[in-house]
């Protein structure tokens, strides 16, 4: 039928520089989530929910997975150029464990 742990409510949407105007325009869906993700760095995206904007990033892991975390910071109190750098950050920090973990592993 569809992949394991598919959620029909979950909508991709496509790539977008987000700033803040963006997002005060941008409605949430009615029920689910939606994903509008950033142009300028890649994994960096937005969880729209009918209730709640929040920032998440997402990366993909060596077995092929693709992690989703939130950043646990929400629009508005948090800027979008504020919530980018947390996502640099914390994307460079699992580049860094993953690249570790493949040096181990390969000899």
């Amino acid at each position: 039928m569809g992949q394991k742990g598919y959620n029909r409510r979950q909508t991709y949407t496509h790539k977008m520089r987000l700033t803040d105007d963006v997002l005060r325009k941008a409605k949430g869906p009615e029920a689910g989530q939606q994903f509008p993700w950033d142009a300028l760095v890649t994994g960096f995206g937005v969880r729209l929910t009918p209730t709640r904007t929040s920032f998440v990033v997402q990366w993909r892991a060596s077995r092929g997975t693709w992690p989703r975390e939130s950043l646990k910071r929400r629009w508005p109190a948090t800027t979008v150029i504020a919530a980018r750098d947390l996502a640099r950050f914390r994307l460079a920090e699992t580049t860094a464990t993953l690249r570790a973990c493949h040096r181990q592993t390969r000899w």
